[in-house]
């Protein structure tokens, strides 16, 4: 890992925009309730360039950005040793992040465009947002780069329901590669895995995909309105969620597909059937069959149609379980954005699954949602805000803190909140209106 990668302490939390993973954009239109759409003007940005990678940015914010762009710089590089791609220009986007809010870059890029919501500059508060830049980034990176490259010879679009586990999977699977290599924290991974796992056996339990067809994903690849996916939606799901469940166990199983030829055959062998999709002049089901016929064997033709659920959460639970002690050893970091990525993720862990015990770890609350017109809002506090001391002393405790949160005080106390790096004192009567989520200390 380079120096400067290991020091790559960025809050940041991912939202796709113009021409990025269409099942994505679609769901943030869905979510549309109560959302506020923002136009962001890129002639009103700095940018900071280098070859393909393209980073826009406030001026506060060019020590985050010249980090981002040292990131990307570094993806780009993996997907050509690895897989052998190269992708035309990808860029992202600071800006502050505001909850219910989606992004609209203007003007419109035909390249990949990433709205990264900047909550704070030097203080990260979840594993998600790790995830979001080392991860998600390089995800749709590559499956641009295996789009445009293997599958848009004949319309075969890896958005395509039946062939869209190769982009998904290569994608993941690179994706894992990169965040293993220079992600700070093992949280990163772990964080994926456990999305992975929890919603393959979520759809095997209500849904019963014992076994999955990769043929018929169920991530929706959709150009029109959202009121006409929503419409497509609606025809086979009766909850938002249920969709939503079935499109993570896809990338999940596609990207299991992805390891096992791995595993068992070699990395070589996964370059070996991307170099030879790229050869094929008509891609076709049959053509891309006869590819890894050829490279893998017919257990793996066989296995597109034909993936035991069983056999994906098997791997799944063991990697976790693989990452589990590496990742607990990070809570002893010096650094605490480390530390609150470590402790988000196992704390979301099922405890008897994996043996998890974080009783000795001290922990403080961080405001996960609060009404815009509460007193406790006009008082000054904010999503986002870290409570660092309640009444002069230093919160050590989650619990501790929850059980006084509830309490109206008068006259008012003193509460001390980390924002963007640094302490700020507020006068509060009551958390009345807020959520808390636990973080490590």
């Amino acid at each position: 890992m380079t120096r400067i990668l290991k020091k790559i302490l960025i809050c940041v939390s991912i939202l796709l925009l113009a021409g990025g993973c269409s099942y994505t954009a679609t769901f943030s239109g869905m979510f549309g309730e109560g959302i506020n759409e923002v136009k962001v003007n890129l002639k009103d940005k700095e940018l900071i360039e280098q070859g393909n990678n393209r980073v826009y940015y406030s001026s506060e914010s060019e020590p985050l950005a010249q980090n981002m762009l040292q990131v990307l710089v570094e993806q780009e590089k993996m997907l050509s040793d690895y897989l052998g791609l190269n992708s035309k220009k990808f860029g992202i986007v600071i800006i502050q992040k505001e909850p219910k809010t989606r992004y609209m870059v203007v003007p419109p890029r035909k390249w990949m465009v990433f709205s990264v919501e900047l909550e704070t500059l030097q203080v990260l508060s979840h594993a998600n947002e790790f995830e979001g830049l080392y991860h998600t980034m390089v995800h749709e990176r590559t499956e641009g780069a295996v789009t445009k490259a293997l599958m848009e010879k004949k319309g075969l679009y890896s958005f395509n329901r039946e062939t869209r586990w190769i982009g998904e999977g290569l994608a993941e699977l690179l994706a894992f590669h990169f965040s293993d290599k220079y992600s700070p924290t093992a949280a990163v991974n772990l964080n994926r895995l456990e999305s992975m796992r929890k919603t393959v056996k979520e759809s095997q339990d209500k849904w019963h995909f014992y076994r999955h067809n990769l043929k018929d994903f169920k991530a929706l690849a959709f150009s029109g309105s959202f009121d006409e996916a929503k419409k497509e939606i609606s025809k086979q799901f009766s909850l938002m969620n249920d969709y939503i469940t079935i499109t993570v166990a896809r990338y999940g199983m596609s990207f299991y597909y992805w390891v096992s030829v791995e595993k068992e055959l070699g990395p070589e062998a996964v370059r070996e059937i991307v170099d030879k999709l790229k050869e094929l002049q008509e891609p076709s089901n049959e053509n891309i069959e006869k590819v890894i016929r050829d490279v893998a064997g017919q257990n793996y033709v066989e296995r597109i149609e034909n993936l035991p659920a069983d056999e994906a959460l098997e791997f799944l639970a063991e990697s976790m379980r693989h990452l589990i002690p590496k990742v607990r050893e990070e809570l002893g970091s010096n650094q605490r954005p480390v530390r609150m990525a470590a402790y988000e993720v196992l704390h979301r862990l099922d405890k008897d699954t994996f043996d998890i015990d974080l009783s000795d770890i001290a922990t403080t609350a961080r405001i996960a949602d609060i009404v815009p017109d509460a007193p406790v809002y006009h008082a000054g506090l904010r999503y986002g805000d870290i409570i660092e001391y309640f009444d002069g002393d230093l919160v050590e405790s989650f619990d501790g803190f929850s059980e006084n949160a509830g309490c109206f005080y008068e006259p008012e106390i003193e509460v001390k909140v980390l924002r963007r790096g640094k302490l700020q004192s507020l006068k509060l009567q009551s958390f009345a209106g807020c959520k808390f989520e636990p973080l490590a200390r």
